[in-house]
Formats: structure tokens, C-alpha cells, sequence
């Protein structure tokens, strides 16, 4: 488990790290979680609560969806 992640990565789901800035100039990091050997498949966009960061609660839902063949991103 990498450092700042509360669950195990499941070992069908990828997960890599990005960093983007906004058409304000702000940068977003994000984290993209995919099945592996994905070819065509649906995403879903996540905004972490306030009270949480992308490496704690999301991780959760995204390790689940992306089990269930949807990319799924946290930001």
C-alpha cells in the first residue's frame, strides 16, 4: 500500500497518479483508477468531500468502481 492510500489496491484495478492545471491556472492532482487490460470502457469523476483527501475516502468507491470496469477518477 503506498503511503497516504487507507485500502489495498485490488489486483485488477491500475491506479496512476496526475497532475493538471485548470483553465484558471490551478493546479489539480488526480488520481485515475482503471481495470486492467481496459480497452473501451465508462468514467466517472469524483470531487473528494472537504473533510477528506483523494488518498483516503475516494480511494474506497474508486478501487470498487474500477473492480466493476469504470475508470474512475478522484480529484
Amino acid at each position: 500500500m503506498s503511503y497516504g492510500y487507507i485500502t489495498k489496491l485490488s489486483e485488477n484495478v491500475d491506479r496512476q497518479h496526475v497532475r493538471y492545471n485548470n483553465r484558471y491556472g490551478t493546479a489539480i492532482a488526480a488520481d485515475i483508477y482503471t481495470p486492467k487490460n481496459l480497452e473501451e470502457d465508462t468514467a466517472i469523476v469524483i470531487g473528494a468531500p472537504y473533510g477528506s483527501t483523494k488518498e483516503q475516502a475516494a480511494a474506497i468507491y474508486a478501487n470498487t468502481f474500477a473492480q466493476f470496469r469504470f475508470c474512475y477518477s478522484r480529484i
